[in-house]
């Protein structure tokens, strides 16, 4: 009997090591020089990845390659936040609870929730108050020590805003809008012609565009006085924009021949819509160019950081 007593026992202690015995074992990813990533941790993290993804503004198709990406995302992120971790040790930083607590009282405060909304609201995403705050310190505990690895060699100086201003000039630049009238002929004959010049010689003698526009304009613009509408150079044709880019407020061009026929522009207005100066804009390209700067140097830090420590994937 004693056999079968022993043998009981064996079979019990191998169930109990078995990889099947879920909540005893939980198979390695990932060796982090002392520390480890774990399929637990991989699941929890990617679950709650592919939560926001699916119930984000993407496309099907963005969140089908988004997630067709998370896996290597995932596991990448964990490796870097046990480096972090890890990093954060040897330098001895710590992040208070009271700095826990009341970054968390901070967000519920914005959105006015309730301790019991807040927590809801976690739950929803498959979270709770233990793993949020845990959340929020790994958040604090890498920017502080990013502060001390990378940011302090960040330095975005004046001739870096003013080379980033010079060269975009589609973001500051303010646009030039013309606001437009046209006597369009469809016809390109000898009548329409003599019209055309007909409209141009009381033109200058002071009759009001709009006016003979109604008088000589094809009936779908005639009702409007020759309305055309507003626009900026890039938005005509090359030939339009040749025609009034030298005009002046209450000029109109020279008979043209185009796709529509002959047609005379009027330039009613001239407008200035957006545009910043150099010095408008110089907070705004600093911010920038320091988000820049600091993601560039978070990932230098990261790969030489990875480049000198010890990591094995499991297969």
């Amino acid at each position: 009997m004693l056999w079968i007593y022993r043998l009981f026992i064996l079979i019990v202690f191998m169930a109990m090591v078995s990889p099947s015995y879920g909540e005893l074992i939980d198979r390695i990813l990932a060796v982090v020089n002392n520390d480890i990533v774990t399929l637990a941790q991989f699941k929890k993290t990617y679950s709650k990845l592919a939560m926001q993804i699916r119930t984000s503004d993407y496309t099907q198709d963005e969140q089908t390659q988004l997630i067709s990406n998370l896996n290597q995302k995932v596991l990448d992120t964990l490796i870097e936040e046990t480096l972090t971790e890890q990093q954060a040790e040897v330098v001895q930083l710590e992040i208070e609870d009271k700095e826990v607590e009341d970054t968390i009282n901070g967000i519920k405060k914005k959105h006015n929730y309730t301790d019991d909304e807040f927590a809801q609201i976690l739950e929803m995403q498959g979270s709770s108050i233990k793993e949020f705050q845990s959340h929020i310190r790994k958040q604090k505990l890498q920017s502080r020590l990013l502060g001390i690895m990378v940011q302090s060699k960040v330095v975005i100086t004046d001739d870096d805003v003013k080379a980033y201003f010079d060269s975009h000039p589609e973001k500051y630049q303010s646009k030039t809008t013309y606001h437009l009238r046209t006597i369009i002929k469809r016809a390109v004959s000898e009548i329409a012609q003599e019209n055309m010049k007909t409209a141009l010689k009381q033109f200058e003698k002071g009759i009001p565009f709009a006016d003979l526009a109604k008088q000589y304009a094809e009936p779908a613009f005639a009702e409007t006085g020759g309305l055309l509408g507003s626009y900026t150079l890039d938005q005509l044709s090359l030939q339009i924009q040749e025609a009034i880019k030298d005009l002046q407020k209450g000029e109109c061009s020279p008979i043209l021949t185009t796709t529509q026929g002959l047609q005379i522009l009027y330039v009613e207005n001239i407008t200035q819509e957006g545009g910043k100066t150099l010095e408008e804009a110089s907070e705004n390209i600093r911010t920038l160019l320091y988000q820049e700067k600091m993601e560039q140097r978070y990932h230098a830090w990261i790969a030489d950081l990875k480049e000198k420590s010890y990591i094995k994937l499991i297969d």
